[in-house]
């Protein structure tokens, strides 16, 4: 989206090679994500889009597997990890592997 930004991205690594998989609105800070937006299960190709809404931080060294929804405005801490099919709903601040809601 307009205005985001995607921190510690080279030519060579994080950015996904399946980028039709992902949409990322506006005003989101992306830092060295690991985009994970497929998978193969019982020798299946799974696929499923995946969603950054807008003004969304996600910290650097963080999963995102396939299918997440990240509402807008959350903010999700480095190292931590949106596993497949997960929803996050809008501002709030998450951490861990997986993820879990920190309190407010």
């Amino acid at each position: 989206g307009p205005r985001t930004l995607l921190l510690g991205v080279s030519q060579k690594d994080s950015f996904p090679f399946d980028s039709d998989l992902l949409d990322i609105g506006a005003d989101a800070v992306l830092s060295r994500v690991h985009w994970q937006l497929h998978t193969f299960e019982d020798d299946v190709l799974k696929t499923n889009k995946t969603t950054i809404g807008d003004n969304t931080v996600v910290g650097s060294c963080s999963c995102i597997m396939r299918g997440a929804h990240v509402s807008p405005g959350v903010q999700i801490y480095p190292r931590s990890c949106v596993m497949v099919m997960e929803h996050l709903p809008g501002h709030g601040t998450y951490a861990g592997m997986p993820v879990k809601e920190l309190p407010s």
